[in-house]
């Protein structure tokens, strides 16, 4: 085992180590109110038999990985509070793990790309997709996106070949599709990472992105053309108006305070700090729809 790869297990470990430490004691936790509500779904909507049922649903068939997942728990462990924990710190610090191969994909250096890996296993501002079982979507969906995108390098970086790695691209942005809504943001995604890569065949990389661009489309229509019957419509949760142009900008600056306004000035106005602001904002699009 040479130094680089002993490196890289002592990054993983390390990351995994800092998402258990921070939240170990949410292992304790019993079930919450909606934790039996997604239990309950999952029996429901989470078994394959009911694929048809699931299908039908315009709000859950959007969070099926979660209610499939939920599902296999139960299978396997019952109602037992602990399972379902680690359950979610574990896919916790998979994500924390993928985001450091982003960061590291994206160009930074091996100890920003551990940095970053690691300030994502602590930072609380994302707690509760770890701590509230039910929030298991958004896990999933920035699971299923990131590993989208690195596929997605993998096949630029193979000039037009490695039809494995585009393939394997486009099915996970179908899963994260179907982990939550806001999966929509890899298909602009895949466009800001090539533009990042300074990418010369753009009629290609169009052409390579339209089927993404095209399943998010017909997606997000599904959605729409089901609105009347669709409980986040009807309850107030998504609006779809000029709000948002307000939302998105206080969201943002909500997110970089304080470490990332911190970390901005210390950058400096540089095409870092322009490809960092762009990638946060696409990112928050789907949820600036948020009443």
């Amino acid at each position: 085992m040479g130094n680089g790869t002993r490196a890289r297990w002592a990054c993983a470990i390390a990351v995994g180590v800092l998402a258990v430490a921070a939240y170990w004691r949410s292992l304790l936790y019993p079930f919450i109110a909606d934790d039996y509500i997604q239990i309950r779904l999952g029996r429901w909507l989470g078994d394959p038999a009911k694929w048809r049922d699931l299908l039908a649903d315009p709000l859950y068939r959007c969070r099926a990985t979660s209610l499939y997942l939920t599902n296999l728990t139960e299978h396997l462990f019952g109602l037992e509070p602990l399972a379902y924990n680690i359950s979610s710190v574990l896919l916790h610090t998979v994500v924390a793990l993928l985001v450091g191969v982003l960061a590291r994909t994206l160009g930074l250096g091996a100890l920003a790309a551990a940095a970053a890996a690691g300030f994502y296993a602590v930072y609380e501002g994302h707690q509760e997709a770890v701590i509230w079982y039910s929030a298991l979507p958004e896990q999933l969906v920035v699971g299923f996106s990131v590993g989208s995108l690195l596929a997605w390098r993998r096949w630029l970086d193979r000039e037009r070949g490695g039809a494995g790695w585009y393939g394997l691209s486009l099915g996970l942005f179908g899963l994260a599709l179907a982990s939550k809504e806001s999966g929509v943001v890899v298909a602009p995604l895949l466009l800001w990472m090539a533009l990042w890569r300074r990418a010369r065949s753009w009629p290609w990389i169009l052409g390579a992105a339209a089927p993404f661009a095209a399943l998010a489309g017909a997606y997000a229509a599904a959605i729409l053309a089901a609105r009347s019957v669709h409980q986040f419509f009807s309850d107030g949760t998504f609006t779809l108006g000029p709000h948002v142009l307000l939302v998105l900008p206080r969201s943002l600056a909500a997110m970089l305070f304080f470490w990332g306004a911190l970390a901005a000035v210390a950058v400096g106005w540089s095409r870092v700090l322009r490809f960092s602001l762009g990638w946060m904002a696409l990112a928050l699009v789907p949820y600036s729809f948020l009443t």
